[in-house]
């Protein structure tokens, strides 16, 4: 009697014996997703069409220079202004806090920003090699071997979502730091989120 032919049982990636010791301590380039409570409420968004020479005026200032992976933009569209903020959760309520305005590169910006570069992805407004361009980009500028640890990317990005979904659960308050002076204070009210839940 013929045996019955049955596909292969694929193997739970988290199962596997992964080799730590080539992942970096530090990474200098890293996923960092924003709270949902904290979505749309940024410089960006409250500057509004003052936004755009606010950013042209750091870039022709610091020059186009990716300030994590050292690139040079091939062209100006590929260098952006990007916020970097800092997360106080045992303030009451939390606290997220711009710190600076950094200039990276477009890849860069893609990995900050992972999950909205998967929705563009799927969308089809990024193709499957840019996509991949990008993934590429993580492990390069990380030095990385994408071959010796090819799952990383995709557990440094579940831990990031970890990280989210906890953030996202607090009430929040934002803190524009030094660009603050930039805002009215109608406009600083304007972008405190009003949905949140105490802990």
């Amino acid at each position: 009697m013929n045996a019955r032919k049955t596909m292969p049982r694929k193997r739970d990636p988290r199962l596997e014996v992964r080799d730590w010791s080539k992942v970096p301590r530090h990474l200098k380039l890293s996923i960092n997703l924003i709270p949902r409570p904290l979505h749309r409420r940024n410089l960006r968004v409250a500057l509004g069409d003052r936004w755009r020479p606010f950013a042209d005026k750091i870039k022709r200032e610091r020059g186009p220079l990716c300030e994590i992976c050292g690139a040079f933009p091939a062209t100006a569209s590929d260098c952006h202004a990007h916020e970097e903020w800092s997360y106080d959760e045992h303030a009451h309520p939390s606290v997220a806090k711009l710190e600076r305005i950094a200039i990276v590169c477009s890849k860069c910006h893609s990995v900050e920003h992972f999950t909205n570069t998967g929705i563009r992805w799927r969308e089809g407004k990024l193709s499957g090699e840019q996509f991949a361009a990008i993934r590429s980009h993580f492990y390069v500028v990380n030095g990385i071997d994408a071959n010796e640890l090819p799952w990383y990317l995709d557990y440094h990005y579940e831990h990031a979502q970890q990280i989210e979904q906890r953030r996202s659960m607090w009430l929040w308050r934002i803190d524009f730091g030094e660009f603050a002076s930039m805002l009215s204070s109608v406009e600083i009210e304007r972008m405190q989120p009003n949905a949140g839940t105490l802990r």
